[in-house]
């Protein structure tokens, strides 16, 4: 199925793997087994999903439950009389039950993982950008990275114009970037030769309007294409941001492990309807309370709660 969004985050399902195949599947599409910290975010996946394996553990200390994306424990909804730990193998959290709750359960192997087509619920974080999303996917290949891309639903990113090249630069590399959570510095993206003879070309077939090569290298130099993306603010951080040619081989540069960016297409982003209203005596000093039920987002992602800013003006007399 395609994955569903609320908030920002992504969540889709694998069918057929034990708990910790899950998790791997789940960190190279850039996520972890779900968390859940609310019972509206509970029904949102149950709603989803049906049921499922969930990135609730414990088994570094028996009792002491964890999320697999380190995020707090805050809201658990267990079945009367559960967790358990059956027989003393019963470490991984499931959801849901008849009774719409969560059971602690022991790890499958894969064959029967397999035979009771057992479930993983898979959540993603993405940064959205005008309307697209936009997630960090694992290689080290060009090609694995593009398949973890696709199933997403979309493809590793295509780059329009320089803004978006710029935004790409600042939030996954450097230049004050703070979203960099695998540590490297390298990413695919979706630039692909189809031919020997031909150029690089988006594998999402949108034209290639925009070039960034590195100084010397062209969209017929090589196979694939990367982007450098420093971390630090260093002396050649001049070449932030540029494209670079290179052949797949074994998804290694300078001995790191390469990762691609992905973009998935969302539906568009409109703009919200309707006028907050203000109640109060409009004096200095007083107390104003604004409403703003009244604003509607249509599109407007479940889990989503917007951030409204005001501004305020006073009469150059200081009554008003």
């Amino acid at each position: 199925m395609a994955p569903v969004i609320r908030g920002n985050s992504l969540y889709t399902i694998v069918d057929g793997l034990n708990w910790q195949g899950g998790e791997n599947y789940a960190i190279k599409l850039g996520g972890h087994l779900a968390s859940i910290s609310s019972s509206e975010e509970d029904i949102f996946l149950k709603e989803n999903f049906q049921r499922g394996w969930i990135g609730l553990t414990d088994t570094a200390s028996e009792g002491t439950w964890r999320w697999t994306d380190g995020s707090q424990v805050t809201y658990t909804n267990w079945e009367v009389g559960q967790p358990d730990n059956t027989r003393e193998i019963q470490h991984y959290a499931q959801a849901w039950t008849q009774s719409g709750k969560w059971d602690d359960a022991e790890e499958d192997t894969p064959q029967q993982s397999i035979a009771f087509n057992k479930r993983s619920i898979i959540e993603i974080p993405f940064i959205r950008r005008g309307d697209s999303a936009y997630v960090i996917v694992s290689g080290p290949t060009w090609e694995e990275a593009e398949a973890n891309a696709v199933k997403l639903g979309g493809h590793l990113v295509t780059i329009n114009d320089a803004a978006e090249n710029e935004w790409i630069a600042t939030s996954y590399g450097g230049r004050g970037g703070t979203y960099n959570p695998s540590g490297l510095w390298k990413y695919w993206i979706g630039l692909k030769k189809t031919n020997s003879d031909g150029d690089l070309t988006w594998i999402s077939k949108e034209p290639l309007s925009y070039q960034n090569f590195h100084q010397g290298s062209n969209a017929s130099s090589n196979e694939y294409a990367f982007i450098n993306l420093w971390q630090t603010q260093l002396s050649y951080e001049g070449n932030n941001g540029v494209w670079v040619p290179h052949a797949n081989l074994h998804g290694d540069y300078d001995g790191k492990k390469m990762t691609g960016i992905a973009e998935i297409k969302l539906a568009p982003n409109n703009t919200p309807t309707g006028t907050p209203t203000v109640a109060g005596t409009f004096k200095v000093g007083s107390t104003l309370t604004i409403d703003a039920t009244a604003i509607k987002d249509s599109d407007n992602f479940t889990g989503y709660t917007p951030t409204f800013k005001y501004n305020w003006e006073t009469s150059t007399d200081g009554t008003t």
